[in-house]
């Protein structure tokens, strides 16, 4: 997939010089930015198109039962947790493992470590927040992260490439509502 997104990216520049390099005889005029705009947004349709069905084809492979979200996030509730779901300022500490849909292992808590953020401060990734979103303590869940809501098209510049789907197994260990202290 990002060998396509790179063959993409070079046909779209390697379209925009020959048209706007056109022999003299036939001068062509150079793309606008409405249709650069245009033709970006269709580039990156193809490319959610394709991570959907990348992601699709890694569930039936794994014979997984998960539940869509509005966003694209894929989920499956382990456990539901026993207190209220975590919302935005609230500080949550969890234990959590990641990887890339090929097995590679990415970040995690340590054995029995745990890692605390705040949720809606850009801490943590937004497809892990939501996921978060959906258990109280005590609550585990399984989640398949698209890249839109992961690190995107550039990755983190360490272990995580652009454009990767994650693989997260999350357990929420406490909440705390910080907005009421």
């Amino acid at each position: 997939m990002k060998n396509m997104g790179k063959s993409i990216i070079y046909f779209l520049m390697l379209s925009f010089f020959i048209s706007a390099c056109g022999s003299q005889e036939q001068p062509k005029k150079a793309l606008t930015e409405a249709e650069v705009n245009e033709q970006l947004i269709r580039v990156n349709k193809m490319m959610m198109q394709n991570e959907i069905k990348e992601i699709d084809e890694y569930i039936e492979q794994k014979r997984l039962k998960m539940e869509t979200s509005g966003t694209g996030l894929r989920y499956q509730i382990i456990e539901p947790g026993k207190s209220e779901h975590p919302k935005k300022n609230y500080e949550v500490e969890i234990r959590y493992s990641s990887s890339l849909m090929d097995g590679t292992a990415l970040y995690g808590s340590v054995s029995d470590s745990s890692e605390k953020f705040v949720m809606g401060r850009d801490e943590a990734v937004r497809g892990l927040e939501e996921g978060i979103s959906l258990i109280g303590v005590g609550g585990k869940a399984f989640l398949i992260v698209p890249s839109h809501l992961g690190h995107g098209k550039l990755g983190d510049f360490d272990k995580i490439p652009g454009n990767a789907v994650l693989i997260y197994k999350v357990e929420l260990v406490s909440i705390k509502n910080i907005e009421q202290q």
